[in-house]
């Protein structure tokens, strides 16, 4: 149920206290049906009292709902036995935590906890094997792993469902280990939540318009088709809306009809007639730089060619009577193609600030095969021998929202260190307009570490480290899983589903983090060991999916990256 408005939480919570609900803090945290009036009020209400204000606003007699619990042994088995029932960890140092009258209860009617859990059915040793608690990685994890199975991640759903005690336990906990709770652990695992937040989500035009333009700039297909099978909520918004899927499309002031000419399905004939165009186009037409090619067009032509031909898009550029190793090795960007190409810009006087590359058409997509390779664009400056500070120096820091520019181009991978050591006007700077270099990173939405290194235990004090991480490098991730899911397509085989790569590769980011020593860039740290996990588990999918295919043949028509 969504509560719009104060008026409806009032009305509401009337309801249920003529129905007898119990609407004291602790039992509506602690009912799977009902919690979500408790949370509905944070949305208008805030401070320490905020629930007894709710609750007189409502008309309600606040001393008569928030009473003191009178315990007594039955009291106290009752609601440990709520407790357990709602999923919420059983341990000592758990329910101390959470709920101290409890468990001084506890201790006073029964001979030991474990004496107390036996009297409702729990076996203390298999509460003690669960005694530890959840990591902010494994909450991520665990997250990851329920999504990649289908289950419906929307917190009503899962508290219900009394079965799901794990899956239940992980929305507690996250609610304890992130300020945003639930919504915020879901984002921070890489999965929009928005698709989860149907039943609370209020539509009009423009939500939908934004949705629809969203998914545009992403490149992803707006056919009906498409759009009904991976966003279905988003179609029936748009249909209830503004009528028809046809006039939600016209209303962002996109074109319907080349929408459709963009999906409609090609012959073989017509993919290599295509194929023929954009290289007369001087379209590059080696894997990686067609799926990342701006217009979706472009992209449809690949996508299509893997799905009509057996052999995919080699297949397709070979009997489009071009060679295509030829074209791979002449798209490919090395380590000394991108190091010559750069250094051919700074000899012709070109802007190499971060800012200004990135913005440049022309020559962005450096930039972009820069930080696949280099952990920021400054770094790769360096180690190529151009002074980067060159470059920064220029910068007028007549106010803090340069260093903030700064600060994100010279650390794009998300952590700031070192920065005495690359460039001191930027540290004056920082110092100047922000106290410290800590305080700076942290306005830039960056992770400040003065060794480089990100150790667990600074996430589990801090877990919105993690969110930042993954965050700032989650086009990084993605490109990875692109890679091996557009190469084995491209070579005409099957993938696994780009999502559920994309969703390993931040499990194997997150594991990876910590182990990165003093020093090094965390992308270059990340990269193969991500890479390799996707690639050898496409692997195995292939020789399940193709029996009839030695494996060996299978590792060798995949092909590994070149890495230098």
């Amino acid at each position: 149920m969504v509560i719009k408005n104060k008026d409806e939480l009032h009305t509401t919570l009337r309801k249920l206290h003529k129905e007898g609900v119990r609407l004291n803090s602790y039992s509506l945290q602690n009912n799977p049906e009902h919690r979500f009036i408790y949370e509905a009020a944070k949305n208008f209400y805030e401070g320490r009292f905020f629930w007894e204000n709710t609750l007189n606003d409502a008309g309600l007699n606040v001393d008569d709902i928030v009473i003191q619990r009178r315990w007594n042994k039955n009291k106290a088995k009752e609601y440990l036995k709520e407790r357990s029932e709602s999923g919420l960890p059983m341990n000592t140092a758990a329910v101390k935590d959470d709920d101290t009258p409890l468990y001084k209860a506890v201790i006073t009617y029964f001979r030991s906890w474990d004496s107390a859990l036996r009297s409702i059915g729990l076996s203390p040793k298999k509460i003690r094997k669960t005694r530890k608690p959840y990591t902010v990685t494994e909450i991520i994890k665990g997250i990851i792993s329920y999504h990649l199975k289908g289950e419906d991640l929307n917190p009503s759903v899962i508290l219900k469902d009394k079965r799901k005690k794990k899956l239940r336990r992980l929305v507690y906990v996250s609610d304890r280990k992130f300020d945003g709770g639930w919504e915020e652990a879901v984002e921070t695992a890489g999965i929009d939540y928005s698709k989860f937040k149907i039943r609370e989500r209020e539509w009009d035009k423009e939500k939908v318009k934004g949705e629809i333009l969203k998914l545009h700039e992403r490149g992803e297909p707006l056919n009906t088709s498409y759009v009904m099978d991976n966003y279905n909520y988003l179609y029936r918004a748009g249909c209830n809306h503004l009528g028809s899927w046809e006039k939600a499309i016209e209303y962002t002031g996109l074109d319907y009809d080349e929408i459709r000419k963009i999906s409609r399905s090609l012959s073989k004939k017509e993919v290599i007639s295509e194929i023929k165009r954009l290289h007369n186009m001087d379209v590059p037409l080696d894997i990686t730089s067609i799926t990342e090619y701006d217009d979706i067009s472009v992209r449809t032509v690949f996508y299509q060619a893997c799905v009509k031909f057996d052999g995919g898009w080699e297949e397709a550029v070979n009997k489009a009577g071009f060679d295509y190793n030829e074209i791979r090795l002449k798209g490919k960007y090395t380590g000394e193609g991108l190091k010559r190409k750069v250094l051919e810009l700074y000899e012709d006087g070109t802007s190499l600030r971060a800012i200004d590359i990135q913005n440049d058409p022309k020559n962005k997509k450096y930039h972009r095969a820069v930080i696949r390779r280099y952990d920021s664009w400054y770094d790769f400056l360096e180690e190529i021998g151009i002074d980067s500070s060159e470059w920064i120096s220029r910068i007028d820091w007549k106010n803090g929202e340069t260093v903030i520019e700064v600060m994100n181009g010279m650390f794009s991978e998300g952590i700031v260190t070192g920065v005495s050591t690359k460039d001191i006007k930027l540290e004056y700077a920082a110092q100047k307009y922000f106290g410290t270099i800590e305080e700076a990173a942290e306005q830039a939405g960056l992770v400040y570490s003065k060794s480089g290194k990100i150790r667990k235990d600074m996430i589990e004090r801090n877990p919105e480290i993690l969110k930042v991480l993954i965050r700032r490098n989650r086009d990084f991730i993605r490109n990875i899983a692109k890679r091996v899911y557009w190469g084995a397509l491209g070579r005409g085989f099957p993938s696994i589903e780009m999502e559920d790569l994309f969703h390993e590769a931040i499990i194997a980011f997150i594991e990876t983090i910590p182990k990165k020593p003093p020093k090094v860039g965390l992308r270059r740290f990340c990269y193969k060991n991500i890479y390799y996990r996707l690639l050898n588990m496409n692997k195995k999918y292939v020789s399940e999916k193709l029996r009839h295919i030695p494996f060996k043949k299978i590792e060798f028509m995949l092909g590994e990256e070149e890495f230098d």
